[in-house]
């Protein structure tokens, strides 16, 4: 670990900025995640779209997306129509 702790790189962090990469890297362990990201990278899709391509509940996908968005990897947009 000394090794580590007198490197330039690991010296330049702050503790704030190793969480959030532990969490961007726990995101990425999620093959659940990668899968919704790689199909968001081909198009935007509604979750019903994407719960039917995982074989997933809606209430699953969207938990899903939630902790995606709250990582900051995807972006929620309304596409409804209110009457």
């Amino acid at each position: 670990m000394a090794e580590y702790q007198d490197s330039q790189l690991y010296a330049g962090l702050k503790e704030s900025n190793l969480y959030i990469l532990t969490e961007f890297f726990k995101m990425l362990g999620n093959p659940t995640h990668i899968r919704i990201l790689l199909l968001l990278m081909e198009q935007d899709a509604h979750v019903s779209d994407l719960a039917e391509q995982l074989g997933m509940t809606q209430s699953a996908v969207s938990h899903q997306l939630n902790l995606l968005k709250s990582n900051k990897l995807v972006k929620r947009r309304k596409d409804g129509k209110m009457k």
